[in-house]
C-alpha cells in the first residue's frame, strides 16, 4: 500500500479544524515593518486583514491576549527529531540501530510534522546526510509520499520536501558528520535521478564550490529551475564560491559551524567565509544554540550581513527530544550527546559537532536574548542592545521571513501564487501562523508557542 493511502484518513482534518474566518484577538502582530496592536482576521486560509476589527458571525475566535502573533517559522534546514531520521528512518536505544522500513516512515513523519508546529514551525524540509544513491531514494519516495498526502500541514508543519545536504562534498577534511564514503561530484544527472524519486521535492541542496566547473554549472542549472543552491562544508577560495554565487548560489550553509574554510590571505580573494560575508546576495545559515557558533560571532555576522540576511537553522537530528539516546552510528560516522545534553558531537573528532538538539522557538529566544542584552563581538568590541519589539522584529526575520526568501517562497511567482507564499502576516499570503508568549528580561528570554494555525487550519 502506498504511504499516501496510508495516510488518507486524514482527509477529513482539514476541515474539522478550519473555520472559514479566524480572527486572532488581542495580540500584538509582528509585521516586517515593526509591532502593532490589532486583529489578524483570516479568511479561506489566507490573511485578509490586520488590523481592529469585529469578528464576522461564526468565526474563530483565537485569544491572544498577552501574546505575539507572528508568522509561522520556516525551518530550512533540520534532519529530524524525536528519534527519527529523514535519510536512516527511526533510531532504537536497545540496539543501537535504525530502522529504515516504510512503515518507519508512514508512523513518524506525522509525528516529526507535530514536533516542529510545538516549535512553532509551520513549513519545513527535511534534511539528507551524505548515503548511497539508492538509500537516499528510498527515503526521497517516502517523503515526497506524505508530502503529496492529504494529512501533509495536517498533522503539524507543512514538510515541503528535502534539503539535500551532504551528497555534493568534496574535501573530507570539511565533512564534519557527513560520511565521505558517499560524497559525488555534482551533475545535473545525479540530481535529476534523486530527485525523480522524490517526484521532485528537492527544494534546496548543497554543493562545494571547490568542484568547479561541475559546480557551476549545477548551481547554474538548479537556479534556473528555482531550487535554492548553498555553500557549505566547503574548503573553497572566495574565487570559486563567487562563481558560484554569479551562477545563482544564494546561501551559506550554516555559516562558521564546523567546516567552512577561511583565509586571511589575499590569495583567491580568502576563503567561502571572506566570500560568504562580502556577497550581498548569499543569506546565511546560522545555528543559535549558543553551542555551535559563539554568541559574538552570531551577532559580527548579523551585523556584517544586515538582518535581512540572518536565517535561523537548528540543523537538529533525530536524538532532538528523544529519549534514552546517548550515543548512535549514522551512514557510519560515530556520533554522542554532550554530557549536559545541549549538543551532539563526533566520537573522535575534536571540536566537531553533530548537528543539533536545538528547536526553533529555542533559537528565537536565544536571538531575542543576545539582541537585547547587549553582547561582546569578536571582531565588533561591543553590540549595543537593541528595544523589545526592533529585537523581536529581527528574530522572527530570522526565523520566518529570511528563510522563506532564501527559498523562493516568500514573494509571488508564475509557478507561486501569493496565496502560497510565507514567512509574513501579509494579506493575500498564506495563513500560517503563530501565537508566542515571551517572558523574562533583556538578554534572558524564553518563548512558548502556544496556538499554531497551517494555511488557516488549527494543528495545535
Amino acid at each position: 500500500m502506498a504511504l499516501a493511502a496510508a495516510w488518507r484518513s486524514s482527509i477529513g482534518k482539514r476541515a474539522s479544524n478550519m473555520a472559514r474566518e479566524v480572527v486572532f484577538r488581542g495580540g500584538r502582530v509582528v509585521t516586517p515593518q515593526g509591532v502593532v496592536a490589532g486583529d489578524v482576521v483570516v479568511r479561506d486560509g489566507v490573511v485578509a486583514q490586520i488590523g481592529p476589527r469585529a469578528a464576522a458571525p461564526g468565526a474563530q475566535v483565537v485569544d491572544a491576549t498577552g501574546c505575539y502573533v507572528c508568522p509561522g517559522f520556516v525551518s530550512m534546514h533540520v534532519h529530524g527529531g524525536v528519534g527519527f531520521d529523514l535519510t536512516a528512518g527511526l533510531f532504537d536505544p536497545k540496539t543501537r540501530a535504525f530502522d529504515g522500513s516504510q512503515g518507519r516512515y508512514v508512523e513518524y513523519l506525522p509525528k516529526v510534522a507535530a514536533y516542529f508546529a510545538a516549535q512553532g514551525v509551520t513549513w519545513a524540509l527535511l534534511a539528507t546526510v551524505a548515503s548511497s544513491e539508492e538509500r537516499l531514494k528510498l527515503a526521497l519516495g517516502w517523503m515526497a509520499d506524505y508530502a503529496e498526502s492529504a494529512a501533509n500541514g495536517r498533522d503539524g508543519a507543512f514538510l515541503d520536501g528535502v534539503f539535500l545536504e551532504g551528497s555534493f562534498i568534496k574535501n573530507p577534511a570539511f565533512s564534519g558528520a557527513q560520511n565521505p564514503d558517499f560524497f559525488f561530484e555534482p551533475a545535473v544527472e545525479l540530481f535529476d535521478r534523486l530527485n525523480a524519486a522524490g517526484r521532485g521535492h528537492i527544494r534546496y541542496a548543497l554543493i562545494a564550490p571547490e568542484w568547479g566547473a561541475s559546480a557551476v554549472k549545477t548551481a547554474r542549472e538548479l537556479a534556473r529551475r528555482g531550487v535554492t543552491t548553498g555553500a557549505g562544508h566547503t574548503a573553497c577560495t572566495a574565487d570559486e564560491y563567487r562563481a558560484a554565487v554569479a551562477a545563482g548560489m544564494r546561501v551559506a550553509v550554516h555559516l562558521t559551524n564546523g567546516p567552512t574554510g577561511t583565509s586571511t590571505k589575499p590569495f583567491n580573494g580568502g576563503g567561502a567565509l571572506e566570500a560568504a560575508l562580502t556577497c550581498d546576495e548569499v543569506f546565511a545559515e546560522q545555528i543559535m544554540d549558543g553551542w555551535h557558533i559563539y554568541p559574538g560571532y552570531v551577532m559580527d555576522i548579523i551585523r556584517r550581513k544586515g538582518p535581512d540576511r540572518v536565517c535561523l537553522i537548528t540543523d537538529a537530528m533525530f536524538a532532538a527530544d528523544a529519549e534514552g539516546i546517548s550515543d548512535f552510528e549514522v551512514q557510519g560516522v560515530q556520533g554522542a550527546l554532550s554530557e549536559t545534553g545541549d549538543y551532539l558531537k563526533v566520537v573522535g573528532k575534536h571540536n566537531t559537532l553533530f548537528g543539533s538538539v536545538l528547536t526553533m522557538n529555542k533559537g528565537v529566544a536565544n536571538a531575542l536574548s543576545w539582541l537585547t542584552g547587549g553582547t561582546a563581538g569578536v571582531w565588533t568590541e561591543r553590540h549595543e542592545p537593541l528595544a523589545f519589539d526592533e529585537a523581536l522584529v529581527r528574530a522572527v526575520k530570522f526565523a520566518a521571513t529570511n528563510p522563506a526568501r532564501a527559498l523562493n517562497i516568500y514573494a509571488p511567482s508564475p509557478s507561486r501564487p501569493l496565496a502560497e507564499c510565507a514567512g509574513a502576516l501579509e494579506p493575500g499570503k498564506r495563513a500560517d501562523v503563530v501565537t508566542l508568549k515571551v517572558e523574562g528580561k533583556p538578554g534572558a528570554y524564553s518563548v512558548t508557542v502556544k496556538d499554531v494555525f497551517v494555511k488557516g487550519a488549527r494543528v495545535r
